[in-house]
Order: C-alpha cells, then sequence, then structure tokens
C-alpha cells in the first residue's frame, strides 16, 4: 500500500498530522442490539425511513430508563439484517429483539416509546430477562 492509497481529509504544509486522515472504526453485532462502554449499538429498520446503525446513549435510569439517539453515529445501510431492531414512526414504537451484553444476550423483546421527538430520546416501557 503506498501514502495514495490511504484515505485523507487534507494535507496541511509538508507534516502529517492525525487530523489529515480519515478515521474509520467497524462494529459487528451478533444480535440486533448490543450494550457496551456506555452506548447501546442497534441494527434499526425504520421501515420507509431507512435501515442504519446507530448508537444510543442512556440519559437517565431512575425511575424511568432512558436512551437517547447519538446522531452522530448514525450510519444508514442499503439491506435489512436478520432479526433487526424496530422503529414505528407511526406509534413511536422502537422494539429491539434481543440485548447482548458481555457477549451473551441478557435481555430480550424490550419495547421503547418516543417520548422526545426533538432530542430522538426514548423510555423503556417492557422487557424480558433471557433465559
Amino acid at each position: 500500500m503506498s501514502f495514495s492509497d490511504v484515505p485523507y481529509l487534507s494535507l496541511t504544509g509538508t507534516t502529517i498530522a492525525d487530523a489529515d486522515f480519515v478515521n474509520v472504526s467497524m462494529s459487528a453485532l451478533s444480535t440486533s442490539a448490543k450494550f457496551g462502554s456506555g452506548k447501546l449499538s442497534v441494527a434499526l429498520n425504520a421501515g420507509a425511513i431507512g435501515q442504519a446503525w446507530v448508537d444510543f446513549a442512556i440519559t437517565q435510569s431512575s425511575p424511568d430508563t432512558v436512551i437517547t439517539l447519538v446522531p452522530s453515529s448514525t450510519l444508514f445501510i442499503d439491506r435489512t439484517l436478520e432479526d433487526m431492531a424496530t422503529f414505528d414512526a407511526f406509534s413511536g414504537t422502537l422494539l429491539i429483539p434481543a440485548l447482548e451484553i458481555n457477549g451473551a444476550v441478557a435481555y430480550t423483546n424490550l419495547r421503547f416509546t418516543l417520548t422526545d421527538a426533538k432530542n430522538y430520546s426514548f423510555t423503556l416501557q417492557s422487557f424480558d430477562e433471557a433465559p
């Protein structure tokens, strides 16, 4: 690989800085959602809106659990995947079939309701513990 093959934003002057390069991160989900490093990563099918990998931050844990979309994390994908979470824009319901924590499915059938459309915040309504 030569330097011309490396993706970069711009070069300023004669020295190369970290800020000149495109940063790429990659993640894989074996379930519809995974919790780690303080974020909830979700493979989401939003119907006519499209499909995407998205991250949510837990913004409240008591008395109700609230998750809020991290808009900068959104990566649109061109196909649906097996067992994706779904969002129904009409009802405001976000359904996550399975949530993986520390490499194992811990919860299933997580149901959230959109409670703050401006900030894309969802409140947990129900879930099942994995067997």
